[in-house]
């Protein structure tokens, strides 16, 4: 059964926070435990670019970014962390710098408030730079996680994923050197993809 298309939502802040008091884990027992701490945030839905394999278009019904307001996401930190003592935050957004301006505004916000909080977030190579990434790590950054996908510019060429092997050499030295950690995606397996080029992401 598939239901009408309908406008989207342009107004992310009129969604409330989602109740975790309600949620659960079930554990090897089959026992129901509830688990007040939930390290999942999403301060934006939506991404710009066309890799061929991500189905973030189909998801959100475009692939223009739509955010939350600032003030929305630092008031839902604050009452995780008031509220349930959290003090770690995952941002699940298919790219969270995919603002620069913005993403630089929310980590000055939550070193204003002092919020003394610890989060990592997915990210693209090219959306990042020295300055941002010294900004996010003040701000509590301490990892990224960012899609490489292959070790091959054919290949990525042919997903479109926007950056190439000279690319992800320049920016790893930044990220390195800004003490951020980090974790890659890779993929293997692409249509028309060789055992050579595979060898190339390994």
């Amino acid at each position: 059964i598939s239901t009408p298309p309908r406008p989207l939502l342009k107004d992310l802040d009129l969604i409330p926070f989602p109740d975790r008091r309600s949620m659960f884990v079930v554990d090897a027992k089959g026992m129901v435990k509830y688990s007040y701490e939930c390290r999942d945030m999403l301060a934006s839905r939506g991404c710009p670019y066309p890799c061929t394999f991500c189905c973030a278009f189909e998801a959100w019904g475009t692939r223009k970014p739509r955010f939350r307001s600032i003030d929305n996401i630092i008031e839902e930190c604050v009452y995780l962390n008031t509220t349930f003592n959290q003090k770690y935050f995952i941002f699940w957004d298919d790219l969270f710098t995919v603002n620069r301006q913005r993403t630089m505004e929310l980590c000055e916000k939550i070193i204003q408030k002092s919020l003394n909080i610890k989060w990592l977030c997915v990210t693209r190579l090219n959306t990042l730079d020295t300055e941002l990434l010294k900004v996010m790590k003040v701000a509590g950054c301490y990892e990224i996680q960012t899609g490489i996908e292959s070790g091959n510019d054919r290949v990525l060429y042919y997903i479109k994923k926007g950056i190439s092997l000279e690319l992800i050499r320049r920016q790893t030295p930044i990220i390195k050197q800004s003490g951020v950690d980090w974790r890659i995606f890779l993929m293997i397996g692409f249509p028309s993809e060789t055992k050579e080029e595979i060898d190339d992401t390994l």
